[in-house]
């Protein structure tokens, strides 16, 4: 019988990420690895099965097109985790994503930033389910909308009955820049006692009493905002391993000031 500490040595199982699209990918389970999700259709299915002790990181950017839907299904085995990276500015975008964990001591986390600007939609969907014991899950989203645009996020977390020594937690942050309309919607569906779980949503505008301090060194008020901005989603950016995709990001984000 092999014991807990020694599972890591014995694993030979593999990650699986299959979209739709028949397209598979697959990884060694007992290393670690960095993956870029290209989305080219409108509509995207994926599929993430993350293997035992298998640990993984995915990131998924998509802006600048006119409109897209994102399916994101997850399913971890023991002692496994995976850590989605998902930014957004689209004229829409509609993500929904779920995150099971179905085996012993699997944990997820989901960094997320959506831009909503111009009269754009922007729709978003978390949810991690604790199916097994000794279960961790994170969702920390930001939403910064502008130019009467609409933002959206849902973050879900369930803890089912009997999933003791579990966590589950969830931060989500909405900027409103003008009269564009944010709605933050965090739920915690507990079913069992002996966890850890908690939430946090925020709205709001720039503290004037920030903008006039930064204005008073020097700054227009234009240029203090995006440096607020700027400060609120650098623990994002930092999050965007791909430095070709992160340049590309930013300069979406910021233009020629970045």
């Amino acid at each position: 019988m092999i014991k807990k500490h020694e599972l890591k040595s014995h694993i030979k199982d593999e990650v699986i990420l299959i979209s739709t699209e028949n397209e598979e990918i697959n990884f060694l389970a007992n290393s670690s690895n960095h993956v870029v999700l290209d989305i080219e259709k409108e509509v995207n299915n994926i599929q993430i099965n993350v293997k035992e002790n298998a640990h993984i990181k995915v990131l998924l950017l998509s802006f600048n097109n006119e409109k897209k839907n994102i399916n994101i299904t997850c399913d971890l085995e023991r002692y496994s985790s995976l850590h989605l990276v998902l930014g957004f500015q689209n004229n829409e975008t509609n993500i929904n994503t779920l995150v099971n964990l179905n085996g012993e001591g699997s944990s997820s986390e989901i960094n997320s930033l959506i831009i909503s600007r111009n009269d754009n939609r922007q729709t978003a969907h978390y949810k991690i389910i604790n199916n097994a014991v000794h279960t961790s899950g994170d969702i920390n989203a930001i939403g910064i909308a502008s130019d009467n645009s609409k933002l959206v996020i849902d973050g879900v977390g369930k803890i089912n009955k009997g999933m003791h020594h579990s966590h589950n937690h969830q931060i989500l942050q909405g900027i409103n820049l003008d009269n564009s309309k944010i709605t933050m919607n965090p739920y915690l569906l507990i079913d069992e006692h002996d966890v850890i779980a908690g939430h946090g949503a925020t709205i709001g505008q720039i503290d004037e009493d920030i903008l006039y301090y930064m204005m008073s060194r020097g700054l227009t008020k234009e240029a203090a905002k995006d440096l607020y901005i700027k400060g609120v989603v650098e623990p994002f950016i930092d999050e965007i391993f791909n430095k070709d995709l992160c340049k590309k990001f930013n300069y979406h984000l910021w233009g020629d000031h970045e």
